[in-house]
């Protein structure tokens, strides 16, 4: 009989497809790494829910219960005055259409706040106001040991159910797929740059999480938040969204407030080794060119790994329908390896997967390369 391990971390997929699932009935928290994207959860829900209307809510900028109503004078009808509490609007719930709710930071609320917040998580309702039949409400919170401030005491615990959330992984892989549940597969179909993304894929490690590595294991690892470092900025998912549109405007900032900028936002080692990948972006055939010349525009060497993962992930990233036919004439000079890539994160895009499926010389390619998928 095989041992369960119930300490296992649950994917932002999984984590989705939970909260859908009984969030109407139980409240799911989930507990991760700072920056790691939880809050993501809730616009993966409202895309998956479109009957519901989102709701989010940043509990630690709620400072007491008059954040939640405010009173209200109505005098009776034998002449006396009772005051009554009015939701505010966040909390009215009157319209009646299904809500689905994010407590986001809720480990740090204030106490008087937590109050309040303890009939939402278990009743579904703020004072008197019930929310719609079928409303989902969840939360979000950081590891204690982050060091970040979360603490949720146990008869807040009890009302919930506290789920730990893994930090994605970079999710390339060796053959040129991409794990469906990794932030690789996030940046394909949410239009972060690619000389972003094909410097994630030759450095994974940047999204290690160090809650693998305990028992005395030396952390060595210049990119990745650790509660004991003390760096000011790190590599996190949120931060690799916040690089992406730094260096989409690199041009008009120049480089070396780009370099400053993308210190800022992900640490000072992921700024310098970027920058070298800015410098063989540079040298890479721009999509236009190859666009125009499919069949002279330059190519990488075959040994120049880095120069050829930034080619595809550009012309993954700048596939469209007019261009699909002169990209992929152009994709099939590069080495074998790097076809494969190319072909296997078109697919993994959601949104332009039917633009390489209708190409005439993408399935001729695919069908004489079907030992690739």
């Amino acid at each position: 009989m095989s041992r369960i391990n119930l300490n296992t971390r649950i994917t932002l997929a999984q984590a989705a497809h939970g909260i859908a699932t009984v969030g109407h009935q139980r409240t799911i928290i989930l507990r991760g790494e700072p920056g790691i994207g939880k809050s993501w959860v809730l616009k993966t829900l409202g895309k998956q829910m479109p009957t519901h209307r989102t709701v989010y809510i940043d509990c630690q900028l709620l400072l007491d219960q008059g954040d939640f109503f405010y009173p209200h004078i109505e005098v009776t009808e034998a002449g006396g005055k009772v005051a009554k509490r009015v939701a505010l609007e966040d909390f009215d719930f009157s319209d009646g259409t299904p809500l689905i709710v994010m407590l986001d930071e809720i480990g740090k609320s204030n106490k008087s706040v937590m109050n309040v917040l303890l009939t939402l998580l278990y009743d579904r309702r703020i004072g008197n106001n019930h929310l719609p039949e079928g409303s989902i409400v969840f939360g979000t919170t950081n590891m204690t040991s982050d060091g970040v401030g979360d603490f949720i005491a146990a008869h807040a615990r009890s009302r919930g159910i506290i789920t730990t959330v893994k930090k994605p992984h970079a999710g390339f892989n060796h053959d040129g797929s991409v794990d469906a549940d990794a932030w690789g597969y996030f940046a394909l179909n949410n239009d972060i740059d690619p000389a972003i993304t094909a410097w994630v894929k030759m450095n994974p490690n940047c999204l290690e999480s160090y809650l693998d590595h305990t028992g005395g294991e030396k952390w060595d690892n210049p990119y990745a938040f650790h509660p004991t470092q003390g760096a000011e900025s790190y590599v996190c998912p949120r931060s690799l969204h916040a690089s992406s549109d730094i260096v989409k405007q690199r041009d008009v900032l120049g480089h070396e407030l780009t370099l400053s900028l993308l210190a800022g936002a992900a640490g000072e080692s992921f700024a310098r080794s970027f920058s070298a990948f800015l410098m063989i972006q540079n040298k890479v055939a721009t999509a236009d060119a190859i666009a125009a010349a499919p069949e002279s525009a330059v190519v990488p060497d075959a040994g120049d790994g880095v120069a050829l993962c930034v080619t595809v992930l550009n012309l993954v990233s700048y596939t469209t329908t007019k261009s699909i036919d002169a990209l992929v004439t152009y994709m099939k000079r590069l080495p074998s390896e790097y076809q494969a890539l190319f072909a296997r994160s078109l697919m993994a895009n959601e949104s332009k997967k039917d633009v390489a499926i209708k190409c005439e010389e993408f399935r001729k390619w695919s069908l004489a390369n079907h030992w690739m998928f």
